[in-house]
């Protein structure tokens, strides 16, 4: 029905960690229970034998596929049966934990599989079990044929002998996996580093002219006119483009050679190829899913996966994310978000997946990870609490009751979501400005929400017309979608009602702003929200049908959002007013 949450109403809160301020600051978090509508159909909690959805069932062909179904994608399990691939990274067996071990607890949790990273023993022990458990082992492709070259060059796509190692590589190892049903798919390497010095820089810096990655770097620059060393940003993303080409077009037919029955998830892309639509073109070429390790993301910047899907035309697994309990006096290593204690861990899992569950083209999701982290130097001292046990293999109950009330339900909830009525009017904004420090700025395709100080502070104006409207209005909500760059933002963000509508978008500054009457919505990430605006919609209409809010920052952190305009490339991106009749 719509995108982001709601940021407004009586919701639970999470405490997150600002790394700016050094306190912790409320995250309103939405589970199951918090969503109005929703109530769990016991039909919907049986599952096959592989975890899919026990009342959904297409064409069988005995391993795991896609296919796209009334407009959702659908990972297929062997049986026929619709999957959502519930899963956990870095399964690994310790001391006396066994393999039977994981079949046990893993259920307890909702989990139907596992992730990257997992000991190849768990993954063995898989082909006897009752009660499978998809997994998806790792190999790495370029990261083993580095090892080859006397210079360790990262990504050496381009040799000849890069074919010759990957042919004999997928015959070596993928014909084992060739006949196992319980393999859902492939990662073929781990977050590589596609510009720069793991790109087109690392390339021209071989500067050998008989070697075939240099030779591709001088290449590309001769078609741009240009020379060696004034590479811009934008020569490494096309060139990065160019490599990937290159990779997959001979990593993927060297496994499907080998293993024609099992899907390729890729290489695990990581947060630098979310807006680079090129580049996800070509990955659309080639894998069957797409996985991305997705952070700093407390519900979703709809935007920029809504693009990867549309770019690929694949669906996505995002294969790593997670919350990690802040330990006091201690900086915690990892991408991940900290937060104040168990219940902000488990509360975030809900509110994540309950968020991207909207979304028709996600099939899984992978959390990082089983067991919280230890020193290498001391097993008895923990450095990361983000896991489902500790390292004493203690279960974290809030997150198990939390995680198994959400992936029991995840095929409920989304017969529901799909079954949402569509907004009977989506209105795009009239004008939009922002200003900064008295200055206009009501021309640019982007809203920015900022405060240093009080004396520098950038705010948005958002201007909707709902004098055509029709009918009496049941609910109305602002969609505002950001598009930041910034991985990580946290602080106090708020709307407000302006009551007065007669601002011009290109004149609008800090001595012409109109004042605020209420505060409609605060939240604390900088990712989409929603905001309730019935009531404020109903009263407009009674006068001239228009419709002001005012976005801005409380908080002195110097961090800047970013939220789409009218004028904005991608209409996706645009702010909207979507109206729901009686």
């Amino acid at each position: 029905m719509s995108h982001g949450e709601v940021a407004q109403g009586e919701l639970p809160q999470a405490s997150v960690y600002d790394e700016e301020t050094k306190t912790f600051l409320p995250y309103q978090s939405k589970r199951l229970v918090d969503i109005e509508g929703y109530k769990t159909r016991a039909k919907n909690l049986e599952f096959s034998h592989y975890g899919g959805w026990k009342s959904r069932r297409v064409k069988s062909t005995g391993f795991f596929r896609v296919e796209k179904i009334d407009g959702r994608w659908w990972v297929i399990d062997p049986e026929g049966y619709l999957y959502i691939h519930k899963a956990v990274n870095s399964v690994q067996l310790f001391d006396d934990f066994s393999p039977n071990d994981v079949y046990e607890l893993l259920p307890k949790f909702g989990m139907n599989g596992t992730g990257n990273w997992s000991d190849r023993e768990v993954q063995d022990s898989r082909r006897k079990a009752k009660q499978p458990l998809a997994y998806c082992p790792k190999f790495s492709f370029v990261s083993s044929y580095k090892r080859t070259r006397k210079d360790r060059l990262p990504i050496a796509v381009f040799d000849d002998e890069f074919v010759t190692f990957c042919k004999k590589k997928a015959r070596e190892e993928f014909s084992q996996f060739k006949d196992d049903s319980q393999v859902l798919g492939y990662f073929i390497d781990n977050e590589l580093s596609w510009t720069f010095r793991g790109g087109l820089e690392s390339h021209i810096d071989v500067n050998d002219p008989k070697d075939k990655n240099y030779q591709a770097a001088v290449k590309f620059l001769k078609s741009r006119g240009k020379g060696l060393r004034r590479i811009s940003k934008e020569d490494a993303k096309d060139y990065s483009a160019l490599m990937l080409e290159r990779y997959l077009s001979v990593v993927c037919p060297a496994v499907r050679a080998v293993d024609p029955n099992h899907m390729i998830l890729g290489p695990r892309f990581n947060k630098s190829w979310k807006r680079s639509k090129e580049f996800m073109e070509v990955a659309g070429r080639y894998l069957d899913i797409v996985a991305i390790n997705h952070y700093h993301r407390w519900g979703t910047r709809s935007n920029e996966l809504e693009n990867i899907a549309k770019w690929t035309g694949r669906p996505l697994i995002i294969s790593e994310f997670y919350a990690m309990e802040k330990i006091p006096n201690f900086e915690e290593k990892g991408a991940g978000w900290r937060v104040e204690d168990e219940a902000s861990r488990a509360l975030f899992y809900e509110h994540f997946l309950t968020t991207q569950l909207r979304e028709p083209y996600m099939v899984g999701f992978h959390w990082f990870n089983f067991q919280d982290d230890f020193a290498d130097d001391d097993s008895s001292k923990t450095i990361a609490r983000r896991g489902l046990i500790d390292i004493e293999g203690t279960v974290y109950e809030q997150v198990r009751v939390s995680m198994k009330y959400m992936n029991d339900r995840i095929y409920d909830y989304i017969e529901y979501v799909d079954a949402q009525p569509k907004p009977d009017f989506v209105i795009t904004a009239e004008a939009d400005a922002y200003v900064q420090s008295g200055k206009n700025y009501g021309n640019e395709p982007e809203i920015e929400v900022r405060r240093a100080n009080a004396k520098f502070t950038r705010s948005g104006y958002v201007r909707f017309d709902g004098s055509s409207l029709t009918g009496a209005i049941a609910l109305a909500k602002i969609q505002l979608f950001a598009t930041s760059p910034e991985e990580k933002l946290t602080s106090r963000y708020k709307v407000e009602l302006v009551t007065d509508n007669d601002w011009d978008e290109n004149t609008v500054d800090g001595d012409g702003a109109p004042a605020a009457s209420k505060v409609l919505a605060t939240w604390g990430h900088g990712d989409d929200v929603e905001i309730d605006v019935t009531e404020e919609l109903v009263a407009a209409l009674k006068v001239d049908g228009k419709l002001s809010i005012r976005i801005s920052d409380e908080l002195d952190n110097d961090l800047e959002v970013l939220y789409g305009a009218r004028e904005h490339a991608d209409a996706h991106a645009r702010p909207k007013l979507i109206v729901y009749k009686k």
